[in-house]
C-alpha cells in the first residue's frame, strides 16, 4: 500500500443489523464496532520499515590433505603402417574403394590416378 504525502484518515464505523422490513432490528443486536481512526500529517513521511538479517554464520575452515595427481602423459597414436597387396586385399580388409590420404592407399592400387584406389570389386 502507497501512501500519499498528503493528508490521510481512515474511519471504519460500528454497523447495526436491518431486519426483513429494512428497519434496524432490535434482536440479537450485535455490540457496537469500534470505530478506528488513522491519520497522517501531509508533514510526515510513513515510516520505512527495516529489517536486520540475522548474522550470517561465517564458514568453518576445512583442512584438507594437500595431494599432487600427474597428468597422465599425452598418448602418442602408434603409427598406423597399413599396405595391402592388391584390391582384393582393400576390398577384404574395408569393402569399399580406398581413398588417397587413407592408410594403405598406394598409387599402384589406383590405375586410372584419380585419388580413388580399387574402384571396381575384383571378388
Amino acid at each position: 500500500m502507497i501512501i500519499a504525502p498528503s493528508a490521510v484518515v481512515i474511519v471504519v464505523a460500528g454497523a447495526h443489523l436491518l431486519g426483513r422490513d429494512g428497519k434496524p432490528s432490535s434482536e440479537n443486536q450485535p455490540s457496537p464496532v469500534p470505530s478506528i481512526t488513522t491519520a497522517f500529517s501531509a508533514s510526515s513521511e510513513p515510516p520505512i520499515p527495516t529489517v536486520n538479517p540475522p548474522p550470517a554464520e561465517q564458514p568453518v575452515p576445512v583442512a584438507v590433505p594437500a595431494t599432487t595427481v600427474e597428468a597422465p602423459a599425452a598418448a602418442t597414436p602408434a603409427p598406423v603402417n597399413i599396405t595391402y597387396e592388391n584390391c582384393t586385399a582393400v576390398w577384404d580388409a574395408i569393402g569399399r574403394p580406398i581413398n588417397s590420404g587413407e592408410p594403405g592407399f598406394n598409387e599402384e592400387l589406383d590405375s586410372n590416378h584419380n585419388g580413388i584406389g580399387c574402384e571396381q570389386d575384383p571378388r
